[in-house]
């Protein structure tokens, strides 16, 4: 039993139960059809059957029954035309009396899914996905960087061997912390084809930063991100969020929420990678009892219920990446990462119109904790413009980016957008005019409350003409007519999975 670390069940409209486990070997598939229809029976009792069947594809074979139907799957991976799998998940060591919690994660397949669909499904409900058959449009040169379902080892060696790059040593400290240090890319590939790399992980490599953009296309799926955006228009920009992760089987990333509160996408170029997520309102079952810090290994086997007393009351949803897959990290939802085989992937952090206001929640917060700790500079007699300068310089050095830089930002997006009101057929924030309204309405109301905070910063400053333009234009907004449910669902102030 050690040696499987889930049970996930899948089901269908025919009442047929299918059983995957992973880290399964085909010595232990008595053991798995043993106890298929025990995890059935009571899935059957608590969970609504779903429509339409399901194609499994996969290594190891296994087949279970229920009410005499039978029905013969393959390994853990799912596909097939409905796009909603549910899984339930229960630690093996646990009792089948347990109780059992499920999810729902959808798999699409990004060959025959619109724009329009993937943002109204996921983007605006803030809803994760799993897209298939990713990498052989959009990364046909970075294909080449496997050799089968090997990394290609001499070809990067060949091409990138005197880069330097980020490597994280493995070892997580208990409040999620890791070690890094800089390695030549050569270096590191040489301990990883030795299998002397152990835990250690390369992550966060700047690639296109350093490199360019034409290793790959950004899939249209994730093209409208308003962050690389402007980090490509800024001046004097020294850096984006755009990253490389290369990593043998066994490296992970601990749990952990994306920057800023941002969405993610992350694509396998080669590799597998395994996946478990918690909705944003797990958040405080997953930090210890003093609310600060969340559990770093989710994996783990001997959690301390002491310390974090709530965690056996989060819902985790686990999700196996093969290669030539996308997932899509909604904001504020935690996920732990760990590679089953030599893996490269490419990912990226990311906003838009969808979730700005998780971003600007989140830099509202950062400032007032910041203001809150520099609260006794006032008694030495910092205040008014020198207190905020302060303040957004602290801020800048936490979290990459203040106040200041956001107003900025959304200022020139802004600007953007409203220009593109002017050209039909232009696809940005959903290419939907309801969609697009809405979210200049987001950015007005925003930069409304930046303009009040930041009042202090621009009373010396001369007026900026293209702002006070697109103040002007944001001013004549009217709301959009008759909102989609698409649209009810991303006005909603509070983030909502469920939403239908």
């Amino acid at each position: 039993m050690s040696a499987i670390s889930h049970w996930l069940v899948h089901w269908n409209v025919s009442g047929l139960y299918v059983l995957s486990v992973a880290g399964v070997t085909t010595r232990m598939r008595g053991y798995v059809a043993h106890h298929a229809t025990l995890v059935a029976r009571y899935c059957a009792m608590t969970v609504s059957p779903l429509p339409e069947s399901v194609v499994w594809t996969g290594d190891a074979a296994m087949t279970t029954e229920r009410e005499g139907v039978s029905a013969t799957t393959k390994g853990s991976a799912c596909r097939g035309p409905r796009r909603t799998r549910r899984y339930c998940t229960q630690d093996a060591a646990s009792s089948t009396a347990s109780i059992w919690r499920h999810q729902a994660m959808d798999m699409e397949d990004a060959a025959t899914l619109s724009y329009e669909a993937f943002c109204a499904r996921y983007m605006a409900r803030n809803r994760p996905v799993l897209l298939r058959n990713v990498t052989d449009q959009w990364f046909p040169r970075a294909a080449q960087w496997r050799d089968g379902r090997r990394i290609n080892f001499q070809l990067l060696k060949a091409q990138y061997g005197a880069a330097e790059a980020p490597v994280a040593s493995g070892d997580v400290a208990e409040y999620g912390a890791e070690e890094r240090c800089t390695m030549r890319l050569g270096e590191y590939l040489e301990l990883v084809e030795t299998g002397a790399a152990g835990k250690r992980y390369l992550k966060d490599w700047h690639f296109v930063h350093a490199f360019g953009h034409d290793i790959y296309e950004t899939p249209p799926f994730f093209k409208d991100d308003w962050l690389n955006w402007w980090w490509d228009h800024k001046e004097k920009s020294e850096s984006d969020y755009r990253f490389v992760y290369l990593g043998p089987a066994g490296s992970w990333t601990p749990l952990h929420h994306d920057v800023f509160r941002s969405y993610s996408w992350s694509v396998n170029v080669c590799g597998r990678k395994e996946w478990v997520f918690y909705h944003p309102d797990d958040e405080m079952k997953l930090k210890d009892r003093f609310g600060q810090f969340v559990l770093p290994d989710v994996t783990a086997e001997d959690v301390d219920r002491e310390k974090y007393p709530h965690f056996h009351e989060a819902k985790p949803v686990y999700v196996i990446q093969e290669t030539g897959d996308a997932i899509f990290i909604p904001s504020g939802w935690y996920h732990q990462v760990k590679n089953l085989e030599d893996t490269i992937s490419i990912n990226h952090n990311w906003f838009n119109g969808y979730n700005v206001r998780e971003l600007w929640g989140f830099f509202k917060r950062e400032y007032a904790a910041v203001e809150h700790e520099l609260e006794n500079l006032k008694e030495i007699g910092l205040v008014g413009r020198e207190f905020v300068d302060q303040c957004q310089l602290v801020m800048l050095a936490n979290t990459g980016i203040n106040c200041v830089e956001f107003r900025e930002l959304l200022y020139a997006k802004a600007n953007d957008l409203l220009s593109q009101r002017e050209q039909p057929g232009i696809k940005s924030s959903g290419g939907q005019g309801r969609d697009l309204l809405l979210h200049l309405g987001y950015v007005r109301d925003i930069l409304s409350e930046l303009n009040v905070a930041l009042k202090a910063v621009d009373e010396h400053s001369e007026a900026n003409e293209v702002w006070l333009g697109v103040d002007l234009q944001l001013q004549t907004l009217t709301d959009a007519p008759n909102e989609s449910n698409v649209s009810r669902c991303v006005a909603d102030a509070r983030i909502s999975y469920v939403c239908q």
